[in-house]
C-alpha cells in the first residue's frame, strides 16, 4: 500500500480534500492501494506553475517522492496559469515552449521570454522571472519524483500527459482519461434500520419510487452490492440505493443526487465503492484513518464520469473499471 502525500488545488477542490480526510483511500493506475492520511493532505494555492513547482520542491527536500495532485486538467495539459495573473495555462503551445526552454534547446529561452497571449499581453514581466521558473523546473526534475498521480479531468486522454510527465521528470505520471468528479452527496436515508418486514417494505417502496424518478444517467445498487449488517427479512437482490449525476456545473463539477434505503445502506455502500474494501478485508469493522462515513453526516465522493461506457460513473471500489480510466507514462 502506497502512503502518498496529497496536494489539493486551493481554492476549488475542497470536496476532494474532504473526501480524502474522510476515507483516506484511492487506487493507483496499476491497481495499487493508495493510503492518504489526513496529516498528509496539503492545500496548495496554484495561481501559477511556480506555485506547483515550489510545493513539489519543498516536499521532496524533506524526503517525499510520491504525490497525488488534485487540480484542473484537460487532454492538452493542466489548467493552471503558466504565470501569475495571466490567462495562458500549461497546455498546447505554452507547454511546448516551457519544455523546449527547460531542455535548453537553441532559441527556446528567447521564445519563452517573448510569449504573449491573444491580446498581446506578455506572459513574463522580466527575463529573471523566466530564469527563476526554468531553475525551478530543473530542480524538480533533479529530484526524480517516483510517482505523480493526478486527479484532474482528461489529462490522460491526449498529448498533455506525456508533456507534463516530461516537464516534471517523474518516473511514473498517471492521470484520468475521463472527467474526474468530486462532490458532496445529497441523499436521503432513514436514521435507523427498519425493525420489521412491514417497515422495510414501506421504506423500500418509497425508495424505489425515488430511484425511479432519478434522471436516466444513474446507477442502482442492490443489497448484495454492499457490505451491510444482516437483516433477516431483507432480500439481497432488492435495489437499496440509487445515484445520479443530475447536472453539470462549473468546468468539471457535477451534482450528485442519491437515495439509500437506510443509514446502514449508506455505510455499506461507502465501504465497497469508496474505501475499496481494503480495511474491511484487513480487519473486520475497522475504519480508515479518516474515520469513514458517520451516520447522519455529509457524504463526500470522488469518481470518474464515464457516460459513454457501460456505467455512467465509476468509483474506486469498482476495481478494474476504475483503473482502466487512468493512463500513465513511465
Amino acid at each position: 500500500m502506497i502512503n502518498i502525500l496529497t496536494l489539493i488545488m486551493s481554492p476549488g477542490f475542497d470536496f476532494a480534500a474532504k473526501f480524502y480526510q474522510m476515507f483516506s483511500t484511492d487506487v493507483g493506475y496499476n491497481g495499487d492501494q493508495i493510503l492518504i492520511e489526513g496529516k498528509r493532505i496539503k492545500r496548495v494555492t496554484m495561481n501559477s506553475l511556480a506555485d506547483l513547482l515550489n510545493a513539489l520542491k519543498t516536499q521532496v527536500a524533506v524526503g517525499e517522492k510520491q504525490f497525488l495532485i488534485a487540480c484542473h486538467g484537460s487532454p492538452d495539459g493542466l489548467l493552471i496559469p503558466a504565470a501569475p495573473n495571466h490567462s495562458s495555462t500549461l497546455t498546447g503551445d505554452m507547454l511546448d515552449r516551457l519544455l523546449d526552454a527547460g531542455d535548453n534547446l537553441s532559441g527556446a529561452r528567447g521564445k519563452l521570454v517573448g510569449t504573449t497571449d491573444k491580446l498581446g499581453k506578455k506572459l513574463f514581466t522580466s527575463e529573471s522571472q523566466v530564469d527563476d521558473l526554468l531553475n525551478l523546473i530543473r530542480d524538480v526534475r533533479k529530484a526524480r519524483i517516483e510517482r505523480l498521480e493526478f486527479r484532474c479531468c482528461n489529462l490522460g486522454a491526449g498529448p498533455g500527459l506525456k508533456k507534463i510527465h516530461k516537464l516534471l521528470g517523474s518516473r511514473i505520471t498517471a492521470a484520468p482519461k475521463v472527467k474526474y468528479v468530486w462532490l458532496e452527496g445529497i441523499f436521503s436515508g432513514k436514521a435507523k434500520p427498519p425493525q420489521t418486514s412491514a417497515e422495510w417494505n414501506i421504506q423500500l417502496k418509497h425508495n424505489k419510487k425515488s430511484i425511479n424518478s432519478l434522471p436516466p444517467n444513474k446507477r442502482t445498487f442492490t443489497r448484495d452490492n454492499c457490505i451491510m449488517s444482516p437483516i433477516s427479512f431483507a432480500n439481497g437482490s432488492e435495489v437499496v440505493a440509487g445515484l445520479s449525476v443530475t447536472k453539470e456545473g462549473s468546468i468539471n463539477r457535477y451534482d450528485l443526487t442519491g437515495y439509500f434505503q437506510d443509514w446502514e445502506s449508506v455505510k455499506g455502500w461507502t465501504q465497497v465503492f469508496l474505501e475499496n474494501s481494503y480495511y474491511y478485508y484487513l480487519k473486520s469493522g475497522c475504519n480508515p484513518p479518516g474515520g469513514g462515513f458517520s451516520k447522519g453526516g455529509k457524504l463526500y465522493i470522488i469518481g470518474f464520469y464515464t457516460p459513454t461506457g457501460p456505467l455512467p460513473f465509476v468509483f474506486p471500489g469498482d476495481g478494474f473499471r476504475f483503473t482502466e480510466q487512468i493512463a500513465y507514462e513511465m
